[in-house]
């Protein structure tokens, strides 16, 4: 901007989205594994332990959301599994699960409600 020029806002370089960030192949495939039912807690923990891992934000990103909700879903199953409400749920994790992992392969930067919030406050993704 020069001096004594009126303020553009158009002028004012925008923030990078996500979804602007170059995604691989490999982005992908791991991101997709992450959410697959039964195996993703531990994808998701090799991405986030691994040092070459931990340079991608596309897989931390995917990676963080299907840990905490592997979690959250995990505790949730179990306390109501004692009322046999938590059998009914489990199905509909697993299908959940099954879409972001889709998602996920698509290149997607899908969101997990409130989850993906709470790992933004606490800046783990």
């Amino acid at each position: 901007m020069q001096v004594g020029s009126t303020w553009n806002p158009e002028e004012t370089p925008k923030p990078r989205k996500p979804e602007a960030l170059l995604v691989s192949d490999e982005d992908r495939t791991m991101a997709m594994l992450a959410w697959m039912p039964f195996i993703g807690g531990l994808v998701s923990l090799y991405i986030l332990l691994a040092e070459s891992e931990r340079v991608h934000p596309f897989r931390k990103f995917h990676a963080v959301n299907s840990l905490m909700f592997n979690i959250v879903m995990g505790v949730v199953v179990l306390v109501l599994s004692v009322a046999l409400v938590g059998l009914c749920l489990l199905p509909l994790a697993l299908g959940y699960q099954a879409y972001m992992a889709y998602q996920a392969y698509q290149g997607q930067w899908r969101e997990v409600p409130m989850l993906t919030d709470f790992a933004r406050g606490q800046q783990w993704i």
